[in-house]
């Protein structure tokens, strides 16, 4: 999902310009991972734990839109559009959804339609939570695509940020791997789930033995690992 959002070029400027993602990754990445499977926890929902997550979330969105606005570097809003605006938001929600919903059909993992349909659903809840305009908020899987598909259109291209932001990603993933031949993996799952296309825009490195690997080894036990990362921020 994180690449996949380095992927707009609107949005990787201003993920760029915050330093959140480049300056400690690791450390986002065990907030994304908290703040996803916090969310997955249907207990957290009872408690309100989850609408805390979200309203967290939200208000770090103002604080980030705030300082883009009125930092030292000027934000050129004609061309980039206001930072942190509905349709970033949209595209980024879509990503902890549809795109998941993807990678699994893709890596033999498919939900079944009811269960693809419900986590839908669950995203579209957190989004509205997030300040995700309802108009922007799929009600189905065939709206989740259409949507993906234009924000895509619109936005998707190459960056130098992007492959900044991604190579750092991959740096902070391959620092869990203590063998070091296996050490491309991360880059190969990567492709596997984005597609070429869409990797080479992000600068992920081809390696494609390993990409053959990754499509015959059950993708869990490249991705244990990496669901780890978020489980202590979450207890």
């Amino acid at each position: 999902s994180l690449p996949y959002t380095y992927l707009g070029y609107n949005g990787v400027q201003v993920l760029m310009r915050s330093g959140r993602m480049l300056g400690d990754t690791r450390k986002r990445l065990e907030e994304t991972g908290g703040f996803m499977f916090g969310l997955m926890n249907e207990r957290a929902w009872q408690d309100g734990d989850a609408f805390v997550r979200c309203l967290k979330v939200r208000l770090i969105h103002a604080a980030v839109r705030w300082y883009t606005l009125h930092g030292a570097e000027s934000w050129d809003a004609p061309r980039l559009g206001k930072p942190v605006n509905q349709e970033d938001m949209a595209g980024t929600n879509l990503t902890f959804s549809w795109l998941v919903i993807k990678g699994l059909r893709r890596a033999n993992l498919a939900p079944t339609e009811a269960e693809a349909e419900d986590f839908l659903h669950l995203w579209n809840v957190v989004g509205f939570l997030n300040g995700v305009a309802e108009d922007l908020l799929p009600q189905n899987l065939r709206e989740a695509f259409v949507l993906d598909k234009a924000i895509a259109r619109r936005q998707f291209r190459a960056s130098d940020e992007g492959r900044a932001l991604t190579k750092s990603l991959l740096r902070a993933i391959e620092d869990f791997i203590p063998n070091l031949s296996l050490k491309s993996l991360p880059a190969a799952q990567m492709r596997f789930l984005l597609g070429d296309e869409h990797a080479d825009l992000l600068g992920i490195p081809a390696v494609p033995l390993e990409k053959r690997l990754v499509q015959l080894v059950p993708i869990q036990l490249f991705s244990r690992r990496t669901i780890d990362l978020g489980k202590p921020k979450i207890e």
